[in-house]
């Protein structure tokens, strides 16, 4: 990939993302993603694109490069597009998960 706007058409494409989709999970506007995927050079802010890549999982550096990334390393970009009332919730999931592995 040679630039945020080629990888950003990859990763919409690899996951059928829609414009809708990844404005509503990244809290990024469909007006700057429509713009940065209709134009090269179009510019984005660096915060608008740490909010997409995190919204795939990854960091910038392995967003542009359309590279691969462990689960786990996926799950905590993913956890800093969330509220902490979100956080809570996904705490409170995980926990319960645990407990119905242990009982079994």
């Amino acid at each position: 990939m040679k630039d945020f706007r080629d990888a950003l058409l990859w990763h919409m494409t690899q996951h059928q993302t829609t414009i809708a989709a990844l404005a509503k999970g990244s809290g990024v506007s469909a007006d700057v993603i429509k713009k940065v995927r209709s134009r090269e050079g179009a510019s984005d802010k660096a915060e608008d694109a740490w909010r997409i890549a995190a919204y795939f999982g990854k960091e910038l550096p392995q967003f542009i490069k359309c590279e691969a990334v462990p689960d786990d390393q996926e799950f905590r970009s993913l956890l800093g597009l969330l509220n902490p009332q979100e956080k809570k919730l996904l705490g409170a999931q995980m926990r319960a998960m645990l407990q119905v592995r242990e009982g079994q």
